[in-house]
């Protein structure tokens, strides 16, 4: 066999096919137009070869030269011929400016509503289930975007603050942006469901089918009505103290979760506290949770 048939990432290659046959990239190809002159490797192709050095375990970019150039077998099962140098990859994200984020932003929408099995959510049969959160990702001083801000176990750390929204039943990132070191979730929450409503194409019908599951950082009180048009059902657990009077005890050590109230009773009120979530829909017992509508 031909020592550039022979791949070290075998499986990677596996998935390099089918990435392929679903069209994956040609989605990108055709939403994103990055202003770079060509010479011998498109500005698409060498976001290709920077995602394929990411999907190889690289952490830089410099790592190009060294897991995807030499291995030829990987580059042709992601349909690539060739790898670009790494220097000329960076040339190409130097060169991105803000509109050709929001191309590919819109690009990883369309292919979510694809493929993606949180868009063909059955809502009239399921509650859709959002989790949000950001999560601290120290990083070097010289960063774009880095500060100063609070990052779980690190001291006068430095870095950035990434922000998801998560469809819990399936496990897919529906949302994922990146904000500076400062920001925390109380202020990025609004944003995070809206950019949501749009991926999941959110009706009004679909919003009263929706719940999000949100950490103590998002329930606040002045924030609350920033995302309350966006998903009517909310699962908040409050810092401590802050929060909503009149919180339930939580329910004692074998006691059967109840259904949630809303499927009990149609439309509730403003709010509905419960005794307790379903397991996969609420965080440790001992933290008391809460699930209504917030309504405008």
């Amino acid at each position: 066999m031909a020592e550039e048939n022979i791949s070290p990432r075998a499986s990677l290659a596996v998935i390099g096919r089918r990435f392929q046959q679903m069209g994956i990239w040609s989605v990108v190809e055709q939403n994103v137009r990055i202003k770079q002159k060509v010479l011998q490797n498109t500005p698409t192709d060498k976001l290709k070869d920077c995602l394929i050095n990411i999907l190889a375990g690289g952490r830089g970019l410099v790592e190009t030269n060294m897991r995807v150039r030499p291995d030829q077998a990987l580059q042709v099962a992601f349909g690539r011929r060739s790898c670009a140098e790494q220097s000329t990859i960076s040339d190409t994200l130097n060169a991105c400016t803000a509109e050709n984020v929001n191309q590919m932003r819109a690009a990883i929408r369309v292919i979510l509503r694809l493929h993606g099995h949180c868009c063909q959510h059955p809502y009239a049969k399921r509650w859709q289930v959002l989790d949000v959160d950001v999560t601290g990702m120290p990083a070097g001083r010289l960063g774009e975007g880095v500060t100063k801000g609070y990052f779980a176990g690190e001291k006068n750390c430095r870095g950035r603050q990434l922000g998801r929204v998560l469809a819990s039943w399936y496990d897919e990132i529906v949302v994922d942006k990146l904000y500076n070191g400062k920001r925390q979730l109380d202020s990025s929450l609004p944003e995070l469901v809206l950019e949501a409503e749009k991926a999941l194409n959110l009706d009004e019908s679909r919003r009263r089918r929706t719940i999000l599951r949100v950490d103590g950082g998002g329930a606040v009180t002045k924030t609350s009505n920033g995302y309350s048009k966006a998903a009517t059902t909310s699962s908040l657990k409050p810092r401590t103290g802050i929060g909503l009077s009149n919180w339930p005890a939580p329910s004692p050590p074998g006691t059967p979760t109840p259904k949630c109230p809303i499927e009990r009773s149609g439309e509730p009120p403003a709010l509905i506290p419960i005794l307790a979530l379903p397991a996969n829909l609420s965080c440790a017992n001992a933290n008391r949770m809460a699930v209504g509508v917030i309504t405008p």
